[in-house]
């Protein structure tokens, strides 16, 4: 699984309460915004602040483009 920390965003902490560990998965990161009802999360290791996730990160991170098995035909 994917990491906040490998697609976090070096901004400054954001003001709201909500934070994730750095090594918490994107899976369990988009869990708590959900239920916070926000679209971005202050990253934080060992207690302090080092940058923020958010929605639109975590669909750049995702967004790889499709391989179709052509069988060996060319495409």
């Amino acid at each position: 699984l994917v990491s906040a920390e490998e697609v976090l965003e070096a901004q400054v902490p954001l003001a709201h309460a909500h934070t994730v560990d750095a090594d918490m998965s994107l899976r369990d990161a988009l869990a708590v915004m959900f239920a916070a009802g926000v679209d971005a999360l202050s990253v934080v290791r060992d207690g302090s602040p080092i940058g923020v996730v958010t929605v639109a990160a975590i669909r750049r991170h995702a967004v790889v483009p499709a391989q179709v098995d052509t069988g060996g035909a060319p495409p």
